[in-house]
């Protein structure tokens, strides 16, 4: 019987092997073969910038970023800002200060003080002055040199600062909020004002003490509620800390220089303009007479002008009083202390002839003229006669060339 071969009578078996053998082979190839990359996705074009630094996140954003890029402080200061002078509020807010005599007898006791009339109308001549834009307090003072009228007002602004805080105080106390932060603005417009149109540096310092005081009241005001503008009263602060360094910093150097006029030519090239009108004042001071330094004023009787006190700031009695006055006394006068060389003189003249014609700030224009009007002019130099000739001695006749000879 022959033999049969033998045969599979599992396909599937046959099947399992050929993969098991096809499986290593295939993936041997797919190792020898490159690998293909992914195509990358295309990239967006970056956004040009204007600026590197990244914006803040809204969350919580960074004080100090925010107030680097929005360094804006009129919150602090009124919302409406009128063209004209400050100084004529101001000054009759001054007026009535000073014609008020009953004040004393009440002090520091605020609810009284700001319950009478005339305080309150005082205070609303310090507001609607604080609406203006500028001040120039120059107009409405003496047209002499004296640094006791440059800056009279040291009490009245003092006493009408704190007045203004009592009433912002008591405002927001019984919950007036609007009525607090219109007064707290009020008072800060008022330092400013005081500030910006200083003629000598006691003004500048009651300036930065009133901004502060007004500083103050805006952080009662403004509690925890607000990072971002305690933040700005933090940079308000710190640079009225440096102008307070600065004015004693200045005034010690200018003390420690002697009282020479070298220190006041000094500050007459500083670009602070209260500076330059500090060095005229005080080379007037150096080189004028009282007589010409102080300029006589007429006696003005309180009792009148309280009792007219709403035209005491206008063209009524006390201004004709004072053309009577001015007609009676020339101005200015001239003179020059004796001991001044007259070559000196003519320095000094020649100085403030360029700051009276060319400086940029109208203060210390004005002030340089007055001080050019009131310098008495030197007489010019003129040879010496020569000695006469001593007695007993024959002089020689004077040497005369001879005449010309006809032709």
């Amino acid at each position: 019987m022959p033999i049969r071969p033998p045969t599979c009578r599992r396909p599937a078996v046959l099947l399992l092997g050929a993969i098991l053998l096809i499986a290593p082979a295939a993936a041997a190839l797919a190792a020898a073969a490159p690998a293909r990359r992914p195509t990358p996705a295309p990239t967006p074009k970056p956004t040009p910038r204007t600026s590197t630094v990244p914006p803040p996140r809204a969350a919580t954003p960074s004080t100090t970023a925010s107030l680097k890029i929005d360094a804006d402080l009129s919150f602090f200061f009124p919302p409406q800002r009128l063209a004209g002078n400050a100084a004529e509020a101001y000054t009759r807010a001054f007026t009535l200060y000073n014609i008020d005599r009953d004040r004393t007898k009440y002090g520091e006791q605020w609810d009284v003080q700001l319950q009478r009339p005339i305080i309150q109308r005082m205070l609303d001549h310090v507001t609607s002055g604080a609406l203006h834009k500028t001040a120039d307090f120059l107009p409405f003072l003496p047209d002499d040199l004296a640094r006791q009228t440059k800056f009279p007002y040291l009490g009245e602004t003092h006493g009408l600062a704190r007045l203004l805080d009592a009433r912002s105080e008591r405002a927001l106390a019984r919950g007036a909020r609007d009525e607090a932060l219109r007064d707290a603005r009020a008072l800060m417009a008022f330092g400013r004002h005081l500030r910006e149109s200083a003629l000598v540096l006691s003004q500048e310092l009651q300036g930065v003490t009133i901004e502060r005081l007004a500083a103050r009241r805006f952080r009662a005001l403004l509690g925890d509620a607000n990072p971002l503008a305690r933040a700005k009263l933090d940079a308000i602060e710190g640079s009225l800390n440096v102008a307070q360094t600065f004015i004693a910093d200045v005034t010690t150097s200018h003390a420690l220089a002697g009282r020479g006029l070298k220190a006041d030519l000094a500050w007459l090239s500083s670009p602070i303009p209260v500076l330059r009108t500090e060095a005229i004042i005080n080379m007037a001071h150096a080189v004028l007479p009282p007589d010409v330094l102080l300029k006589p004023t007429p006696r003005i009787d309180a009792l009148e002008l309280l009792a007219k006190y709403e035209e005491a700031t206008t063209e009524t009695r006390r201004q004709m009083r004072v053309d009577q006055f001015k007609r009676a006394v020339p101005w200015p006068r001239r003179g020059v202390l004796d001991g001044f060389d007259p070559k000196d003189i003519l320095l000094l003249r020649k100085v403030l002839s360029v700051s009276a014609r060319s400086d940029p700030d109208r203060r210390v224009r004005a002030l340089a003229q007055r001080l050019l009007d009131a310098l008495e002019v030197p007489p010019a130099a003129t040879p010496a006669p020569p000695p006469p000739p001593a007695a007993g001695r024959p002089t020689a006749p004077p040497h005369r060339p001879p005449a010309p000879r006809p032709r």
